[in-house]
């Protein structure tokens, strides 16, 4: 019962943390690469812009989330398997936000075994799929928004947006791995330079 009751808390402290950055824009490029967090969920119906506004904030969500587990703790700022970092830095940004998005299509909806090679969210340093499956999902259920454009593209059940949460969490650990991920991690990414993404 403890194990369930420190996990509860670490899902719902990741949370909060990150959404309540969320709103806050991120560097242009980086901007530009979240726009495309509409491509990791099929869409039934047309996407408007609500529901792309919505769904990019998602994205953010993952994107500080990742942020906020380097920030606090220690095995999050491991380097990255070999095999994945070459996958994610690429020679430019925009190749490593399409490597990003191939490896978060793959990722299973539902909570990821740890021996499967398919789920990003088990490769990338840190709390594991488990934690992150969970976090994604209770980012979901927080915003009504999220919910709402889940809605909106014809899924009543909006648990395919865990791809788009996904989305920014891997796009912030391909910035990292940019910028070199033994160096220090800014506390507010929005401060980032575009220089740093290459």
């Amino acid at each position: 019962m403890r194990t369930e009751v420190v996990l509860h808390e670490l899902v719902e402290s990741l949370v909060a943390e990150a959404g309540a950055r969320a709103a806050k824009p991120l560097a242009p490029e980086i901007e530009a690469s979240l726009q495309g967090a509409p491509t990791m969920v099929e869409a039934v119906e047309p996407i408007d812009e609500a529901t792309r506004e919505a769904l990019t904030r998602l994205a953010r969500a993952g994107w500080y989330a990742r942020l906020r587990e380097v920030e606090r703790f220690a095995p999050a700022r491991r380097p990255l398997p070999a095999e994945l970092a070459e996958e994610i830095k690429q020679h430019d940004w925009a190749a490593a936000t399409a490597a990003c998005a191939t490896l978060v299509a793959q990722e299973p909806l539902e909570r990821p075994d740890p021996g499967d090679p398919a789920a990003v969210s088990w490769r990338i340093p840190g709390p594991g799929g488990h934690v992150r499956h969970y976090v994604a999902m209770r980012a979901i259920g927080a915003s009504p928004e999220a919910v709402d454009a889940a809605r909106a593209l014809g899924h009543d059940d909006p648990s395919p947006l865990k791809r788009v949460w996904l989305f920014g969490f891997v796009l912030a650990e391909a910035a990292r791995e940019r910028a070199g991920a033994g160096g220090p991690v800014a506390s507010d990414p929005g401060d980032q330079r575009p220089g740093a993404l290459g």
